[in-house]
């Protein structure tokens, strides 16, 4: 309701903008408008002193309107003007995120999705930490915020990244699966799903690493399942800086072992924290 408010404001003061660098053309049109009568000098003398004294008082608002209506036009024009674009650049900048709500509308629709709550969001970074942990149920609540700002921040790089190609959207419930982000194509029925990790220790088991890919497509397959859409996947695992390099070695090392048909439509994104 808010931004209805604020929209039809900022569409105000464009009105009263466009107002305001009109006036002054319509009163240059009405003074060069006006039809001034002409008398004779034998006919002046005969007008009463009433008559000549409203002429004369005439005359006097005509010549002061002439002089100040240049001036008063340029303050009602630079007025007009500066209230035109903040009106439009308000508003432009309420549109856009009206755009960006249907455009997250039109994904969670079109693949039958449903937003997750900020509690299920919490939820399901806990549960994520929770397994990583080996099922240990103490998990702290700086490392789940700390998580959710790297999902955040994964979700940004994304977004800007492929926004040409791709509309995306965080933390979706698909059947009974729960995404980090997917990217619904514009052009193709080819989405993809990112499955983000956040990973501080540096000893990476490959049962660990094999168990991620394996849970990562059975994600896609259930998204093919549920949205009749094809899709591939994308784990981003994130580190600080000073442990990534080794992590992705560790992977790396692991992916050699692998069968070619464990990794297929799998493919992996190494970032450090900071760089985010």
């Amino acid at each position: 309701m808010d931004k209805l408010q604020y929209d039809s404001f900022y569409k105000f003061l464009v009105s009263l903008g466009m107002l305001l660098i009109t006036l002054p053309v319509l009163a240059y049109l009405y003074i060069l408008n006006t039809n001034y009568k002409l008398i004779s000098q034998n006919d002046y003398d005969n007008l009463s002193e009433i008559s000549i004294q409203r002429m004369n008082d005439n005359l006097k608002l005509l010549d002061f309107t002439t002089t100040i209506m240049p001036v008063v036009s340029i303050l009602l024009i630079v007025t007009g003007l500066v209230l035109i674009i903040i009106g439009c650049c308000k508003w432009y900048s309420i549109q856009k995120e009206l755009d960006e709500q249907i455009k997250s509308d039109t994904i969670t629709k079109k693949i039958n999705a449903t937003q997750l709550s900020s509690s299920e969001t919490v939820e399901k970074v806990a549960n994520e930490i929770s397994t990583e942990q080996n099922n240990s149920t103490n998990v702290s609540s700086d490392r789940v915020v700390r998580y959710m700002q790297i999902e955040d921040k994964c979700y940004k790089y994304f977004s800007q990244k492929l926004s040409r190609r791709y509309l995306l959207k965080q933390n979706l419930r698909i059947g009974r699966l729960e995404y980090d982000i997917i990217a619904l194509s514009k052009h193709t029925k080819n989405d993809l799903i990112f499955e983000i990790k956040y990973w501080t220790i540096t000893n990476i088991t490959n049962n660990r690493l094999e168990h991620l890919i394996t849970n990562v497509k059975y994600m896609c397959e259930n998204y093919k399942s549920n949205t009749d859409r094809n899709c591939e996947s994308v784990i981003v695992i994130v580190a600080p800086k000073e442990k990534i390099e080794k992590i992705q070695n560790c992977c790396l090392n692991h992916f050699d072992d692998y069968e070619d048909s464990l990794l297929e439509n799998v493919s992996f994104e190494f970032f450090a924290e900071e760089d985010l």
